[in-house]
């Protein structure tokens, strides 16, 4: 029986580290979007002030 809930156990944790993987993907391609978005907007700045 113990068994069974070290294996329950196991699995949300499997679970819980994979959602935490996802979401440091997520913020990764966050941080690219912000980062493109703030190059866009230098360009543009760039553009009207020329």
């Amino acid at each position: 029986m113990s068994d069974d809930r070290l294996d329950r156990i196991e699995g949300k944790v499997d679970k819980l580290a994979d959602a935490i993987i996802q979401m440091a993907r997520m913020e990764e391609r966050l941080v690219s979007v912000f980062k493109r978005m703030d190059n866009t907007e230098a360009t543009l700045k760039n553009w009207i002030t020329d």
